[in-house]
């Protein structure tokens, strides 16, 4: 199997970061996620409030043709860690997560769409914890490159706001 890398640069304050896919984790998502890099793929970044130490890039990334199945989830994502978040009008919630008890129904997604998106995680004591309560996402690539110039690129976005980001296949 041929190993992946996803590219993500930020131009200002042009830093490259790199990532491996995990393939055998997450074999749909990552399909995806190599079909959707044929061409780079520009979008904006932003701090999140409540999972942590973490970037974000959603309501922009196309969504899935087919709806992913769930696969290698997590609610407790490491430093270094990508995942794909995947809410869908269907369900109102993550594909896959219905933390609630028996019998109970689920909290719905009350965002303006469904939406696909990546969380970028830069360090420890991270959760995918928000008001709406847990929410399992697909951990789909780790950091293996330049995970201090993530967490600075993090900095950044908390004291300066959104930053542009370029998502690309890296050369190998």
């Amino acid at each position: 199997m041929e190993l992946k890398i996803m590219r993500i640069y930020f131009p200002q304050p042009k830093m490259e970061v790199r990532a491996r896919l995990h393939e055998r984790l997450a074999p749909k998502t990552c399909a995806w996620v190599w079909d959707l890099l044929t061409e780079p793929v520009e979008n904006e970044v932003w701090h999140v409030k409540f999972l942590g130490r973490a970037l974000t890039c959603r309501h922009s990334l196309p969504q899935p043709e087919v709806p992913l199945q769930p696969e290698n989830l997590t609610i407790t994502p490491a430093a270094g860690d990508l995942l794909l978040v995947n809410f869908t009008e269907e369900t109102g919630r993550s594909r896959g997560t219905n933390f609630t008890e028996e019998g109970e129904e689920p909290e719905k997604f009350t965002g303006p769409n469904t939406y696909a998106g990546f969380d970028l995680f830069y360090g420890p004591d991270s959760r995918m914890l928000i008001p709406m309560g847990w929410h399992a996402a697909c951990h789909f690539a780790s950091i293996t490159e330049n995970l201090a110039g993530l967490a600075r690129v993090a900095h950044l976005t908390r004291v300066e706001g959104i930053k542009k980001v370029i998502f690309s296949r890296a050369a190998l």
